[in-house]
């Protein structure tokens, strides 16, 4: 039976901090023929080197054989609306016009899943990100806990569900109000896998401002 390679990061973080691989091999002190075979995961990575690389990129030596980070568009935003008759908060997303919308672009610093499967929805109030794996839509809850959700009459929010699996309307401080599960109908849930600030925003596929300072621009959007 064939063994199958273990695959490393090294073409991705060179090309991500800007070192090229003759810089590289220099500095772990490899020959570059070598190396290349290593950085083209036709020979494997040892652990000793991927220290030693991970000590030039200012990494754990195991981010060198996993995807630790990765680029996202932003889908859209969770807005918060005051219901006044309820003097209440509540949840709306606003999702992106992919055509018309100049699209935000974030690095998220902790990898989750493909960045094809993910919908990324931002909060602008508390400066993170929501973040739900649409391979685990569904059309009704399987455990407690926060869910992006559309009902049939097309509007999309975050739901919650409480341990007795009782469905109530996430507000803008995470307080419930109750919503009768017998009277909403959804045409489907996703629960949210994340909850994320480590991020950066990123422009032309260049990170806005310091590594891993998720402070949104100024300008630029």
């Amino acid at each position: 039976m064939e063994i199958e390679k273990q695959s490393n990061q090294l073409k991705h973080l060179m090309l991500q901090q800007g070192i090229t691989q003759t810089e590289l091999a220099a500095r772990i002190g490899q020959s570059r023929i070598n190396f290349n075979k290593v950085v083209n995961n036709t020979r494997t990575l040892t652990i000793p080197v991927a220290k030693k690389c991970a000590k030039i990129f200012k990494k754990q030596w195991f981010e060198m054989f996993e995807p630790i980070d990765m680029d996202l568009n932003v889908h859209g935003k969770v807005k918060f609306l005051y219901d006044e008759s309820k003097c209440t908060w509540k949840t709306n997303i606003e999702l992106n016009d992919p055509v018309m919308d100049n699209l935000k672009q974030i690095r998220l610093w902790n990898y989750l899943a493909e960045a094809k499967d993910l919908i990324c929805i931002e909060d602008e109030v508390r400066n993170m990100v929501w973040l739900m794996n649409k391979n685990n839509k569904n059309t009704d809850f399987t455990y407690p806990g926060i869910y992006y959700s559309k009902n049939i009459n097309g509007i999309i929010r975050f739901i919650q569900v409480d341990d007795n699996m009782d469905v109530n309307e996430l507000n803008a401080y995470y307080g419930k109000k109750k919503v009768p599960p017998t009277k909403e109908k959804f045409e489907y849930v996703i629960p949210i896998a994340r909850i994320d600030n480590s991020f950066n925003y990123l422009k032309d596929g260049i990170v806005i401002g310091d590594i891993r300072d998720n402070q949104p621009p100024t300008n630029g959007f």
